[in-house]
């Protein structure tokens, strides 16, 4: 019992911090980044959207942050 406590423990804590550092990555450093390109700021973020599928990555993290947190 307790070793399942750890496990979804070290989940969601290691989920959440990194949800949380991309959110304030995104928010801090590659949004105003992107504004500041202009009209090419849309090339930008097309290209961290498929090429390293960021969106998909970013669900299942959230998934597993929230089903840890619920199952504790």
């Amino acid at each position: 019992m307790y070793f399942y406590l750890l496990i979804l423990r070290v989940l969601h804590i290691s989920c959440g911090v990194f949800w949380a550092g991309t959110a304030l990555f995104l928010a801090f450093y590659v949004f105003p980044a992107v504004i500041k390109a202009g009209p090419d700021g849309q090339k930008i973020t097309q290209a961290i959207m498929s090429t390293h599928k960021m969106p998909v990555v970013l669900a299942i993290i959230s998934f597993i942050t929230v089903l840890t947190g619920v199952l504790l």
